[in-house]
């Protein structure tokens, strides 16, 4: 029998999708450098408030990749006393020219792929940025006009989220209208290795309609895993507030929970779509 306090019934909810995977994929790659973006964000389309969170850009020079992800809260220069918001992953493969958002549903990662971006305005305008020479950039995306600042002496055409294809590193980028903003703040010297997790892989029609799906009904994909579970015989019990509660219970808290932070976090940076926790 599984015990579950509801603090942590997310968490089991990764092991019942988990349970339902078939395949285990991991890639790896060696030596890298890391780049620390902090993201200052409005999470919320009606209120003025900012969320701040930090990701890392983790870029292997040798097989000319890298992968962008959330790292709010694993060291205290990076932590956050807002809710982590923006779950979306990103690998960028420049020899290969494969791109792909990995967007998070629940405790799923699914594979959407996007094309390079090459359709940059640049302009005369440059600036100094952590002692660094950046121009100036332009570009629509996501139904946003953004303006960007790299750099051609970090010779690598990335930068944080999808953004890449300039002539150097994007050391910072903002929508005009201030509702997301991304700034290098750190470069680092790293041993780490690219990992991508397991994913899914969807077109981005049908990863919408999964989303749109899943905010309708958090907990359908949830209740199968269970139902499921008691196929093979394998009880489990849940608590909440020190008290047992039944699947239905824990089906209503699950809807409860995911549609509580959609009402909250109804600002995506690719408007239009929907965000899940």
């Amino acid at each position: 029998i599984f015990y579950i306090n509801y603090f942590f019934f997310v968490l089991f909810s990764k092991f019942l999708f988990c349970f339902l995977t078939k395949i285990n994929r991991q890639v790896s790659f060696g030596q890298n450098i890391e780049f620390i973006y902090e993201l200052v964000y409005r999470p919320n389309v009606d209120d003025e408030k900012t969320n701040k969170e930090y990701f890392s850009l983790l870029y292997d020079t040798d097989q000319q990749q890298s992968y962008f992800k959330n790292i709010t809260g694993l060291e205290e220069n990076w932590a956050s006393k807002n809710e982590i918001g923006f779950n979306t992953q990103v690998f960028k493969d420049f020899k290969g020219n494969k791109f792909y958002l990995l967007d998070k549903v629940l405790s799923k990662f699914y594979k959407n792929d996007f094309k390079k971006i090459n359709n940059w305005m640049i302009t005369n305008d440059s600036k100094y940025i952590l002692n660094h020479k950046t121009y100036q950039a332009k570009i629509a995306s996501g139904g946003r006009n953004w303006v960007a600042w790299y750099s051609a002496e970090i010779p690598f055409a990335d930068g944080p989220y999808k953004f890449n294809g300039l002539p150097g590193l994007i050391f910072e980028i903002t929508d005009t209208e201030n509702n997301y903003s991304f700034k290098l703040v750190q470069i680092l010297k790293s041993n780490k290795n690219i990992i991508l997790p397991n994913y899914t892989s969807l077109n981005d029609d049908d990863l919408k309609k999964l989303k749109k799906k899943t905010l309708e009904n958090p907990s359908s994909n949830l209740m199968l895993a269970i139902n499921q579970m008691k196929g093979n015989n394998m009880g489990f019990s849940v608590t909440f507030d020190n008290k047992n509660i039944d699947e239905k219970e824990m089906a209503e808290q699950l809807d409860k929970e995911i549609k509580d932070f959609n009402k909250t976090f109804n600002n995506p940076i690719e408007i239009g779509d929907v965000w899940l926790k």
